[in-house]
């Protein structure tokens, strides 16, 4: 996206990323949305911790990213994610054998990588 952009164009996109990345932005967007605020300052706010106590209810992200994993990501990881997904189905409703499903996946994810 940003080797085709002007100076100018990734000028502003820098901007536009540095304003939603503001504690107040990802805060009023996190209230609206319901999502967990983009950064971990602003998830400690006080603003976001007064909205915590009188919606409980979005409690519950913001409690589970300690126990959250986040799969490595690498040039071709939706590829490899997509092969994967479908091994899991194929083992899972019996329409390959294991070692069909993860040959298969194996053949994939040596493409993806290359």
């Amino acid at each position: 996206m940003f080797k085709s952009a002007s100076t100018a164009q990734r000028r502003g996109a820098a901007a536009f990323m540095k304003f939603l990345l503001s504690d107040k932005q990802t805060i009023h967007w996190a209230k609206q949305t319901g999502y967990v605020p983009l950064t971990k300052t602003a998830q400690h706010r006080a603003s976001y911790r007064r909205y915590l106590a009188k919606h409980p209810n979005a409690k519950a992200a913001v409690s589970s990213i300690q126990y959250g994993y986040q799969d490595p990501a690498f040039l071709g990881y939706n590829q490899y994610f997509t092969a994967l997904n479908k091994a899991s189905d194929q083992l899972v409703t019996n329409q390959a054998t294991p070692k069909q499903a993860l040959t298969t996946l194996q053949q994939t994810t040596e493409h993806v990588l290359k």
